[in-house]
């Protein structure tokens, strides 16, 4: 696990991977798993005009019934955080 680097490319090899970071340093493994986080993709909804302001991530608050601060407005998957998802 690399927190706070930036990979500058990633070489496929015969035996596996070797990703080229910014800071100059190379690691070499058998496979890479490349996880980002999740953001809500409300940026482009407009839901200031319903009422409606998602947080830092662009995540939804809801009740246990999905609904939102807004009557009839509901809200599931990524815009909601936990526990929009299953365990992978």
């Amino acid at each position: 696990i690399r927190n706070d680097e930036t990979y500058e490319r990633i070489e496929g090899t015969e035996d596996g991977v070797i990703v080229h970071l910014q800071s100059g340093k190379k690691m070499k493994a058998d496979c890479l798993l490349y996880a980002n986080g999740r953001t809500g993709n409300t940026d482009k909804l407009n839901l200031n005009a319903v009422g409606l302001q998602g947080d830092s991530r662009g995540q939804l608050k809801v009740d246990s019934n999905y609904q939102t601060e807004v009557a009839h407005v509901y809200a599931v998957g990524d815009v909601i955080g936990y526990p929009s998802l299953a365990s992978a």
